[in-house]
């Protein structure tokens, strides 16, 4: 049995799925799943694409294509949120930053590992005089750098508890509960796409309709899709907030910059334009928080793998 057919059969009964609950989530039939997870027949791209968005993971999980980073600094898990069949699970809750100056506390949709997380940086530490900043990937394609001293209050607020009493449930972004990242990965392609042919390639009609559907419930058009799923909002300690697409590579470097262990920031981050419009610094003793877009990172450091294993491939050819 390949890899592929494993993790299709994994997935599906994470969720407790029959093979035939998938095959009338993908409106396919029970056969034809049973054959894909005894690798008699592969499913093609739209049916992946299909999976990953009920399955809450990327197409690369499925094809067994997740790998480790050559530093391994960022490893990223993307918990289980079903857009097409309309049920989720694997969000705990909402990380909730009360920054100084702002009006409103900003809320991201997290998974329980996240909130370990997050509690592992700041347990213990808020009594001593170095406060760890710490990183977060959420449920709505956001990578988070947080600096605890900038923030008035963190909450962690779990789904099944009520909202503050202070009515300061505003600022919750695009999802209370999250969202699969093939659905942003939908929306950039969707947004991009000029030729309809194009985009009905590799695509089903269930996937068009769930992307459709996330366009009308925010009422996008391409440019705000776009800068939905691209980009950065930079907050200084003051909470003035700086908003724009950053280069990729630089959206990487200041995630892996922040050390794990030691919680320690750069002098300060280098977020440069993504288009080469201008060079621009941060000094991190300005920084509250830095609100990246997550796929753009996952894309940087899945072409980061790929360089790596062929560099690794070349020396074993000589």
């Amino acid at each position: 049995m390949r890899e592929t057919d494993m993790k299709i059969k994994e997935l599906r009964e994470k969720m407790n799925w029959s093979q035939g609950d998938l095959a009338k989530l993908l409106s396919k039939t029970q056969q034809t799943v049973s054959r894909w997870e005894s690798g008699a027949t592969e499913p093609g791209i739209d049916a992946l694409r299909d999976m990953a968005m009920i399955f809450g993971c990327s197409v690369d999980d499925i094809l067994g294509l997740e790998r480790v980073s050559p530093s391994n600094k960022l490893t990223v898990s993307i918990p289980h949120a079903d857009a097409l069949a309309e049920e989720f699970d694997g969000c705990w809750g909402n990380l909730g930053l009360k920054m100084r100056d702002r009006k409103h506390t900003k809320w991201y949709p997290i998974s329980a590992s996240q909130r370990e997380k997050i509690r592992g940086a700041l347990n213990g530490e808020v009594l001593q005089t170095q406060v760890k900043w710490f990183t977060v990937t959420t449920l709505n394609n956001r990578a988070l750098i947080v600096n605890p001293k900038a923030m008035r209050r963190i909450w962690l607020l779990a789904e099944e508890n009520d909202e503050p009493e202070n009515g300061d449930f505003v600022d919750v972004g695009d999802a209370i509960t999250g969202w699969p990242l093939e659905l942003y990965r939908g929306l950039r392609e969707w947004a991009s796409c000029d030729d309809e042919k194009a985009w009905h390639t590799g695509t089903s009609e269930k996937y068009r309709s769930a992307i459709a559907a996330f366009v009308s419930e925010k009422d996008l058009d391409q440019e705000s899709a776009l800068d939905l799923v691209h980009s950065t909002r930079i907050f200084d300690i003051d909470g003035n907030e700086t908003t724009y697409w950053v280069d990729e590579q630089n959206a990487y470097d200041a995630i892996d910059a922040i050390d794990e262990h030691t919680g320690e920031p750069p002098a300060a981050f280098e977020l440069s334009h993504q288009f080469g419009e201008f060079e621009s610094f941060f000094p991190a003793s300005n920084i509250a928080l830095i609100d990246l877009p997550l796929l753009d990172i996952i894309d940087v450091h899945k072409s980061m793998l790929e360089e790596y294993e062929n560099d690794a491939q070349k020396r074993e050819n000589h």
